[in-house]
């Protein structure tokens, strides 16, 4: 142990010890047009991903990072080519470091580190709850693109987007914490990103009946028969209970029933949804709804 603080008084980084420095060079679209066509046998293209860095590249919202373009010793293209994707999509350069020469044996190991979550980047950047924050704000920007959006699971905002609702909506950083500062039951909290969403919708609605419903449904304290938030923790612990794993969309129509019927002062003894993720009091407009399945 003293042997390695000894070494790190003395160690220096790379740049401090005089080693060359690796420079990003601008890619412009037509450049990515040319080096996709030696993109062969790479992973499949995710559109998703390629939609998400088109985005931040036409908002100016891209960053350097460090990870390089990288080609093989036939020249070959190894990686990098959802950002060439993106970069002609949005019809702008952007900067990256390029290396060369790489062993196309290299490929097979390439993206084997462990990922940054967003929950992770948002904890560094000091947001306490951060992947709990992260996937609130994924929600809200899903339900602010409507039913289509809710129900693609693999559509995704990107990092600057999440970082923009921080900033654009603090009712989503609030609504987490009062979500959390009520002490709940085992297996009543569900889907803490979507809750909370819709927690931020319904405050516009109603500030007092949100809290006072969210508050409800988490304790279960005082709750009569025919309490909306009743039916909505037994349709929960009873899914539960069974075994059944309770689905985003799922939950998102009986909370939107259940507070439905808080607002309006009437009793719901059960949730029996005829359609899947209708409008509520607050929410954004999603236009008719559909049926909801039999096991909703």
């Amino acid at each position: 142990m003293a042997r390695k603080k000894a070494a790190s008084k003395t160690a220096k980084t790379p740049a401090a010890a005089g080693a060359e420095e690796v420079k990003p060079i601008w890619i412009t679209p037509e450049m990515a047009m040319a080096w996709l066509d030696k993109n062969q046998n790479n992973r499949p293209l995710n559109p998703h991903r390629v939609a998400r860095y088109s985005e931040d590249m036409k908002n100016g919202n891209w960053r350097i990072t460090g990870d390089p373009v990288r080609f093989g010793t036939t020249g070959k293209l190894l990686d990098g080519q959802h950002r060439l994707w993106a970069c002609m999509e949005a019809e702008v350069p952007f900067q990256s470091v390029v290396f060369t020469g790489v062993s196309e044996g290299a490929q097979m190991v390439m993206d084997q580190g462990m990922g940054r979550s967003r929950g992770s980047q948002l904890h560094i950047l000091g947001f306490k709850r951060g992947r709990d924050l992260s996937s609130a704000c994924t929600a809200y920007w899903r339900m602010e693109g409507g039913r289509k959006r809710i129900l693609t699971r693999a559509a995704s905002p990107s990092n600057s987007d999440i970082y923009d609702l921080i900033e654009d909506v603090p009712e989503i950083e609030r609504c987490l914490g009062l979500y959390f500062s009520h002490k709940s039951q085992s297996g009543v909290r569900c889907h803490v990103g979507p809750a909370v969403a819709s927690y931020v919708y319904m405050r516009t609605h109603n500030k007092k009946k949100a809290d006072q419903f969210f508050q409800e449904y988490l304790t279960g304290m005082g709750l009569e028969e025919g309490s909306p938030s009743l039916a909505l923790r037994e349709r929960i612990l009873q899914y539960r209970h069974k075994g059944y794993r309770v689905r985003h969309d799922e939950f998102l129509t009986w909370l939107a029933y259940a507070w439905k019927a808080h607002v309006s002062g009437r009793k719901l003894r059960r949730l029996s949804p005829k359609h899947r993720l209708p409008n509520f009091p607050g929410s954004p407009d999603w236009g008719p709804p559909e049926e909801a399945t039999k096991a909703e």
